[in-house]
C-alpha cells in the first residue's frame, strides 16, 4: 500500500473493504480503494473539487488522482476499518 494515506494507515497494515456498494456519493470525504489497470490498487479519500471527483492522499506528497467519467481508475469499495502494528 505505501505511505498514501499515512499516519492514519500505513505500509503493512491490514484493512477491510467492502465491494457490495460502489455508490460514489455516499463515499464523498470516506478513504475507498480505487483499481487501475495498469497502476493496481490505492488507498485514498475521495472528495469533489470544481465537480469532479478527486482522489486525495492524506500523505500530501502524493499526487491527487482525477475521475472524469472516462477515468480508467474504477472505485471497488469503502474502506471499513484497518489494523496495524504501530510503527
Amino acid at each position: 500500500m505505501g505511505n498514501s494515506m499515512s499516519p492514519l494507515i500505513v505500509d503493512g497494515y491490514v484493512i477491510a473493504f467492502d465491494t457490495h456498494n460502489v455508490d460514489h456519493d455516499k463515499f464523498l470525504g470516506q478513504i475507498v480503494v480505487a483499481w487501475n489497470v495498469e497502476k493496481g490498487l490505492i488507498v485514498s479519500r475521495l472528495i469533489i473539487f470544481n465537480h469532479t471527483e478527486v482522489m486525495v492522499s492524506d500523505h500530501r506528497e502524493h499526487e491527487c488522482i482525477s475521475l472524469p467519467a472516462k477515468s480508467q481508475w474504477r472505485i471497488i469499495g469503502k474502506v471499513l476499518w484497518w489494523i496495524g502494528k504501530p510503527g
